[in-house]
C-alpha cells in the first residue's frame, strides 16, 4: 500500500497536525478595470477585465502571526496573494497547504497547490506576496475562499 503524496509531503515537512487551521476570506466584492482607472482611456479589450477579492484580518498558528491578508483573482485565471507575517519563536516558515474556492451553495470548485514563506525572522514583521494561477473558466463561479495553513 503506497502513502498518498500529500501525506507523504505533509510528513516531509514535519507538519504537526493539530497546528493545521482553515480561514475562511471576508468577500471584498467584485471590481472591473473601468472602476479602477477611472479617470483613464483604456482599450475596449479590456472592458471587462474583472477581479474578486478577499482578505483575513489577522490569525495565528503556532508562534506565527498572518496579519493583513487578501487574496485577489482576476478573470485571466490569475491571483496574488499578500499579507504581513511575523514569529514569537524565529526560524518559522508560514505555509498555505491550500486555498479553497467554492460556490454560493457551498460546493467545493478548485484547491490550490502549497505555498511556503521565507523563513520569518522573530519578532519580525515580514511582507510576503506571491501570485499563481487557478483555472479562469471558474470566475464567474467563485463566492467563498478559505485558506488552509500551517507553521
Amino acid at each position: 500500500m503506497s502513502v498518498p503524496k500529500a501525506f507523504e509531503t505533509l510528513l516531509s515537512r514535519r507538519i504537526k497536525l493539530e497546528k493545521i487551521r482553515s480561514h475562511v476570506g471576508k468577500f471584498g466584492g467584485v471590481s472591473t478595470t473601468k472602476e479602477l482607472f477611472s479617470g483613464v482611456k483604456l482599450p475596449d479589450s479590456s472592458a471587462d477585465f474583472r477581479w474578486k477579492s478577499w482578505s483575513w484580518q489577522g490569525f495565528s498558528v503556532g508562534e506565527c502571526h498572518c496579519n493583513d491578508a487578501s487574496l485577489v483573482i482576476n478573470t485571466e485565471g490569475n491571483f496574488g496573494f499578500s499579507c504581513r507575517l511575523s514569529s514569537d519563536g524565529g526560524n518559522d516558515s508560514w505555509g498555505i497547504l491550500h486555498f479553497d474556492f467554492y460556490q454560493d451553495n457551498g460546493v467545493l470548485l478548485w484547491s490550490s497547490g502549497q505555498f511556503w514563506s521565507p523563513t520569518i525572522p522573530s519578532r519580525g514583521d515580514e511582507e510576503w506576496s506571491f501570485s499563481s494561477g487557478y483555472p479562469q473558466f471558474l470566475f464567474d463561479y467563485v463566492n467563498g475562499v478559505s485558506m488552509t495553513s500551517h507553521c
